[in-house]
């Protein structure tokens, strides 16, 4: 739902020198069902927990690195 989508906007993205990273967090559509449903997200959201961790450790590298370049 959009993966496809993101994967389109990244070529869009390098083209105005912005930089993509290559992980991301995918949330399956059980667990948005059942946030609107009303119901329990908790085990849904915390199997997304690695995931979420390698993307914030990759836009963090990248928040660094660009910091540095743009100073330049």
């Amino acid at each position: 739902m959009g993966a496809r989508a993101v994967q389109q906007l990244r070529e869009t993205a390098i083209d105005i020198q912005m930089a993509p990273t290559r992980s991301s967090v995918h949330i399956p559509v059980a667990t948005l069902w059942a946030h609107f449903q009303g119901g329990d997200v908790n085990k849904g959201l915390a199997e997304l927990d690695k995931q979420a961790n390698v993307m914030i450790d990759d836009l963090t590298w990248w928040t660094a690195a660009l910091k540095a370049v743009r100073e330049r």
